[in-house]
C-alpha cells in the first residue's frame, strides 16, 4: 500500500502544470519598453505573472504568482519555468505579465501607487500549460508594451486605510501611504460613531519617507484621547 501512496503521489507531481516565464525564448519575443515608449526595460525592473484558471476577461480577477522575474536588460525578462499551483498540463490559464521598478518597491502592488512610479501591464493573453516531460509551455500570446505613470495625474481618492499607533504619554501616532494625492486626506475623530459628531482635526499631516526604498507615508500626531476615539480619512 506504501508504494502504490508513493507511485501515486510521483505521478500527481509529475503532473503538475508548468510555464517558462520569459518574453524571450520558444516562439515568444515581445520586449517591454519605459514610459517613452522606445527604451527598453533594464535591471531596476521586475515582471510577475497574473493568473487565473480558464479564459477570463477582467483583469481585476487575477491573482499573483508572487514569483517575480528581474529583467536582464534591452527589454527581456528570463525568469524561468513556474509551476501553477492546482493546475495540471493541459489546463488553460488566463495570463497577465504586470512590470514595475524595484526603486519603488518589491510588488506591482505597492509600486503602482507611488508618484512618479512607472508600472505597466500587458494584455490578457492565454497560456496552454505543459507538464514533464513535455517543454514548459512559452507565453507566446505576450505582446510588447510600455510602462505609463497614471498616477502622476490622479485626481480621485485612492483607497486608503490609517493606522493608529499608540506612543504611550506621548500621545497617538496615525499614519497611512503616501499614495498620490494622498495629503489631500484629513483626518476627522468622533467619539461614539454619531454620523453628525465627526470633526476634522485642524492638524496638517507630515509626509515621511522610510529608508531605504520603504513606501513614504504621510503621519500626524495627536495628544492621547480621555476616552473611546474613532479615526478616519475625508478626501477633501
Amino acid at each position: 500500500m506504501l508504494t502504490i501512496g508513493l507511485g501515486a503521489a510521483c505521478a500527481s507531481a509529475l503532473a503538475q502544470g508548468t510555464l517558462s516565464f520569459a518574453n524571450f525564448g520558444g516562439g515568444a519575443n515581445a520586449p517591454i519598453f519605459d514610459t517613452d515608449g522606445t527604451t527598453k526595460l533594464g535591471n531596476m525592473f521586475q515582471a510577475d505573472l497574473y493568473w487565473a484558471p480558464g479564459i477570463v476577461p477582467d483583469s481585476s480577477l487575477l491573482a499573483p504568482l508572487r514569483q517575480p522575474a528581474t529583467f536582464r536588460g534591452s527589454g527581456y525578462f528570463i525568469g524561468g519555468v513556474r509551476t501553477i499551483p492546482g493546475q495540471e498540463g493541459g489546463a488553460t490559464i488566463t495570463a497577465q505579465v504586470r512590470v514595475w521598478n524595484s526603486a519603488y518597491g518589491s510588488s506591482w502592488e505597492q509600486a503602482r501607487f507611488i508618484p512618479g512610479s512607472p508600472t505597466g501591464e500587458s494584455l490578457l493573453f492565454l497560456v496552454v500549460l505543459t507538464s514533464l516531460p513535455y517543454t514548459p509551455a512559452s507565453l507566446t500570446g505576450l505582446q510588447s508594451f510600455s510602462l505609463r505613470n497614471d498616477c502622476l495625474s490622479c485626481s480621485q481618492p485612492w483607497p486608503v486605510a490609517v493606522a493608529v499607533q499608540s506612543s504611550g504619554a506621548n500621545g497617538l501616532l496615525l499614519s497611512w501611504p503616501a499614495y498620490i494625492n494622498a495629503g489631500r486626506y484629513k483626518v476627522q475623530q468622533n467619539p461614539d460613531l454619531n454620523r453628525a459628531n465627526w470633526v476634522t482635526l485642524p492638524d496638517q499631516p507630515v509626509l515621511v519617507a522610510l529608508p531605504p526604498i520603504g513606501t513614504p507615508e504621510y503621519q500626524i500626531a495627536l495628544p492621547n484621547p480621555a476616552g473611546n476615539m474613532f479615526y478616519r480619512l475625508v478626501w477633501q
